[in-house]
């Protein structure tokens, strides 16, 4: 199964608002919003997110309605930061002490009760030793270790 549709499954089951972070060109966001979801997309340069409004462009109205973009991952601190499910993926391979960042913004963002999915495919070298100090400090509790590379963590 795609990594995109796991997310629907997640969202489907959390419902919104949703949060992505590592956006990139909105691989996740564009059809989590096509499904009528309000999402939220962070990346750290504009490359990317150029892609991204590019992607957007190309959509329904109603889905660009539906999704924010923003720049900036390591200042992140929005208004609302009360999000039912908040993706990470780490296709990449970024560094271990910006995975660990990127998680904790991730965590620091969620509802209680909320949903942190984590693809982990590009960081093999960050264990889970390393990201569950990061999970509990942010008040989350580990809850699957799919069978892949998608990890989730539900907030207390």
């Amino acid at each position: 199964m795609a990594l995109e549709q796991r997310y629907l499954e997640i969202a489907e089951k959390t419902g919104g608002p949703i949060l992505e972070l590592r956006a990139a060109a909105g691989w996740a966001a564009i059809p989590l919003a096509r499904a009528g979801y309000r999402v939220v997309g962070v990346d750290m340069s504009g490359g990317p997110l150029d892609e991204f409004q590019e992607e957007l462009d190309r959509e329904d109205r109603d889905v660009g309605h539906r999704i924010h973009v923003f720049q900036d991952i390591a200042t992140l601190k929005l208004a609302d930061p009360d999000f039912s499910l908040a993706i990470v993926a780490y296709d990449d391979g970024p560094s271990r002490p910006e995975a660990l960042q990127v998680t904790a913004a991730a965590a620091r963002h969620l509802a209680p009760g909320g949903v942190l999915a984590l693809d982990l495919a590009g960081v093999a070298h960050l264990r889970r030793f390393e990201l569950e100090p990061v999970l509990k400090s942010a008040g989350l509790e580990l809850t699957s270790i799919g069978s892949g590379s998608l990890v989730t963590a539900t907030k207390r």
